[in-house]
């Protein structure tokens, strides 16, 4: 009698589970469940395309060309140093060949002004890609900073529960609806606010 009664009650159970299956569960016409969106704030996800800033917003445009111009400075700059201790270490062979030095010391003394100013070369190129590396760095850092507080804004009504990012290097969206890219809209506001 007990074993009938557990049987009826675990039957009951069962039935019970199956009549009341959620929408999320029922399977959509390619044979899969459909995802549940509950629990989520509007459940809306988007993206934006992160490489179409580079050509598409003022900002990155503008900062961009003030890198290319930092970096374009310090290559002359370098170059210009480069030219001088090619031409100051010919100066001395030249001198050494031709017996211009009238001492051993003079010549020590030239070998020592050339391998001064190639270290100062050596300094000064490890200062300009430090100064490169943290002018890029506090570039994308305040793009990231410009991105997130627009982002913050337009998504005021809370329409997306989630907004991400794709790009060629890194690929986060392995398939997504056309109709979920926002980027066009996102940047159209950011230069909107940029130019202001």
């Amino acid at each position: 009698m007990k074993y009938a009664t557990l049987m009826l009650a675990a039957l009951t159970l069962m039935a019970t589970s199956c009549n009341n299956k959620n929408k999320s569960t029922q399977p959509k016409e390619n044979g899969l469940a459909k995802v549940s969106t509950q629990g989520t704030k509007g459940g809306n996800i988007a993206y934006v395309e992160l490489d179409s800033f580079a050509t598409k917003y003022q900002y990155c445009i503008d900062q961009t060309e003030a890198l290319k111009q930092k970096q374009t400075s310090y290559q002359q700059k370098l170059q210009s140093e480069e030219n001088a201790l090619t031409n100051l270490a010919s100066t001395v062979q030249r001198n050494a060949q031709k017996g211009v030095y009238k001492s051993e010391e003079e010549y020590k003394r030239a070998m020592a002004s050339g391998q001064q100013k190639q270290q100062t070369y050596m300094q000064h190129q490890q200062q300009y890609s430090a100064a490169m590396e943290k002018a890029t760095s506090e570039y994308y850092e305040e793009f990231h900073r410009r991105v997130k507080e627009y982002l913050k804004e337009y998504n005021k009504d809370g329409r997306y529960a989630m907004i991400l990012t794709n790009s060629a290097a890194t690929s986060n969206i392995l398939y997504a609806e056309p109709s979920l890219n926002i980027t066009d809209e996102v940047i159209e506001g950011l230069n909107k606010q940029y130019k202001k």
